[in-house]
């Protein structure tokens, strides 16, 4: 068998189990929507919502580069930037990293080290998955409670950014709403984990964005 072939064989086999891969999963969440447990079904609709603000996400970084591009083109070609376009962009910017922090998490696009991890088999690698999805939550909760009290003081303040004077708290306003949807994500992560672990259960977790 020739390079060729042989490479042909492993992108077929690939395929294969990214098929079997893909069916698992959705049978998986079906049983996560059809269970009796209340907990089960509430993590299937909170799934809708995160790849909804993944959505919003996604648009906004592609607004964002409309905006940029007709920057550059208003300004070296007809000599006329678009007012204000910097501003916007940093005001918008930090949103994206904020919506995309829950789904990050869920789909383990976030830096792992799985030195310790990676050698634990079983019920052991299930309760310690369990265990760092619940220090990431101790971790983030205070994050999460200082950038609501910090949310408030700036719509009392009424911030502004000083060319333009666009008002701020709508954008700041996605501190909480970005760090509470990571804590329900880290809860609804740990409780799965352990979940599966009592009932000797495999976990189909999904694979890392690339």
């Amino acid at each position: 068998m020739d390079y060729k072939e042989e490479l042909e064989k492993m992108r077929a086999e690939e395929e294969i189990k990214e098929k079997k891969y893909e069916n698992d999963l959705n049978e998986y969440k079906i049983k996560w929507k059809k269970s009796d447990n209340p907990l089960l079904r509430a993590f299937y609709y909170y799934e809708k919502i995160e790849y909804f603000m993944f959505f919003i996400g996604s648009s906004i970084i592609m607004m964002l580069m409309f905006l940029l591009t007709a920057e550059v083109i208003g300004r070296y070609v007809f000599n006329k930037p678009i007012p204000g376009q910097m501003e916007f962009i940093e005001s918008l910017l930090p949103v994206t990293v904020l919506i995309g922090l829950a789904i990050t998490q869920r789909k383990y696009g976030n830096v792992r080290m799985d030195l310790f991890l990676s050698k634990a088999k079983g019920k052991l690698r299930k309760y310690w998955e369990a265990t760092l999805q619940f220090v990431t939550f101790l971790i983030m909760l205070p994050c999460g409670i200082f950038g609501t009290i910090w949310f408030f003081e700036q719509v009392n303040l009424g911030d502004r950014t000083e060319q333009m004077e666009i008002v701020l708290w709508p954008f700041k306003m996605w501190i909480p709403i970005g760090f509470a949807m990571l804590l329900i994500r880290c809860l609804a992560e740990g409780i799965q984990w352990i979940n599966h672990a009592r009932n000797e259960t495999e976990y189909i977790h999904e694979k890392r964005s690339h």
